[in-house]
């Protein structure tokens, strides 16, 4: 597969463009796999990342590793309960979600 730099007055050659900068995504089932691939897939595009999953542990090490623009929150997508706790997120402190 051909890849292609744009040039414009908004994307010096060379650069690559975020298409998901200021934007936050968020994730079920993104402590590993797949999901993890994605968020730190949207996070080169820019994104801040809401990694949600029943997997603490594998679930905050990935927000760790992927810093300050990447949270961790426990939400199992087949229990209602969860969702009605979880959503929407409050509002992310502005030292760990700079958006």
């Amino acid at each position: 597969m051909k890849t292609h730099k744009i040039q414009n007055s908004r994307n010096p050659i060379g650069s690559r463009i975020k298409r998901f900068s200021n934007r936050t995504v968020i994730i079920t089932g993104g402590a590993r796999g797949m999901g993890a691939s994605h968020a730190r897939g949207f996070m080169a595009e820019g994104a801040n990342v809401v990694i949600a999953d029943v997997l603490e542990q594998e679930g905050r090490a990935l927000a760790d590793e992927l810093g300050v623009h990447a949270i961790f929150s426990r939400l199992d997508v087949t229990s209602d309960k969860d969702w009605r706790q979880r959503w929407p997120l409050p509002r992310m402190p502005s030292a760990r979600f700079p958006c």
